[in-house]
């Protein structure tokens, strides 16, 4: 059973950002409002640095990085494509950065209404285009992502393949969501055990996300795409969670594709819940077995 710290996260979170979504703009000013960055999530630990760096034209990122870094490591921050902040990752990202030693990239990406698919996953290419032209080595990048981001992170690596980019050493991917046509069965089957999200909201980030396109394009929609030649791949899920099924099944897809992919699972987790380490110790622990992966993904 999860300890006192993690059923108060828990409650936090249910309390906060867990709503039915009747329309669109209740979603996306919802979850703007929401995912604003808890203070606790933003504090650097000691031996971390932080810079705002341009990575692109009008492409901005946030590097967080230790002395003597070796991995370089992209991150793609959830929020359902259209909220989501990096401030939010400060902690976490100071955290690999300290424990790989490495650098880590937070993506401010753009975000859809305004900017629908296939603006983030343009922003995303670009981004790992660019740290290819700075002369990063792909054998010591790693993607990453959560939720949303976690799409995007398996999108980029099935664009970067398909137009002959060098991959990166590994992907990680917190409680990815990997099927926008919302159909597996844990979206309503965890309906009320997932604390964060529900139903309604997921359907509505998909649709608001796509604009009118195919939900089964690949790009959007990465458990459509082939997973053939990908580098190793870390996923976590929570079996309470309403993505749980997103998870099991690009994680199947993988090892149906000769892929490397290693599971986290836990039970009585919130949705992304690796990104807390701060609040909860399992987040901790499982933060500690991500930067083992990256180490050593084979």
């Amino acid at each position: 059973m999860p300890g006192i710290r993690t059923r108060l996260t828990r409650l936090a979170l249910r309390a906060r950002i867990k709503r039915e979504c009747p329309d669109p703009d209740f979603t996306v000013r919802h979850l703007r409002r929401v995912m604003a960055a808890p203070p606790l999530l933003t504090r650097l630990p000691v031996g971390a640095h932080r810079e705002s760096v341009e990575l692109n034209q009008d492409l901005w990122a946030t590097r967080i990085h230790a002395d003597n870094a070796r991995y370089t490591v992209l991150y793609v921050h959830g929020g359902a494509f259209m909220a989501g902040d990096t401030t939010t990752y400060h902690a976490m990202a100071g955290y690999l950065a300290r424990k790989l030693p490495g650098e880590v990239y937070l993506l401010d990406y753009r975000l859809a209404p305004e900017h629908p698919y296939p603006a983030a996953l343009d922003d995303c290419m670009n981004a790992y285009r660019a740290l290819l032209d700075q002369g990063v080595d792909p054998e010591h990048m790693i993607l990453a992502g959560d939720s949303a981001g976690g799409n995007l992170t398996l999108a980029t690596l099935l664009r970067a393949r398909d137009e002959n980019l060098p991959l990166p050493r590994c992907a990680v991917t917190f409680s990815p969501s990997s099927d926008a046509t919302c159909r597996l069965p844990s979206i309503d089957g965890n309906n009320r055990s997932d604390v964060m999200l529900t139903a309604s909201m997921i359907r509505q980030a998909a649709a608001i996300y796509l604009n009118g396109i195919d939900p089964r394009t690949p790009g959007a929609s990465p458990l459509h795409g082939e997973y053939q030649g990908l580098p190793p791949l870390l996923f976590t899920t929570s079996e309470n969670e309403c993505l749980r099924d997103d998870c099991y099944a690009a994680l199947n897809k993988a090892r149906e594709a000769g892929v490397t992919a290693r599971l986290v699972t836990r039970k009585d987790m919130p949705h992304v819940w690796p990104i807390f380490y701060p609040l909860m110790p399992e987040a901790k622990k499982d933060l500690q077995q991500a930067v083992a992966f990256m180490r050593a993904p084979g």
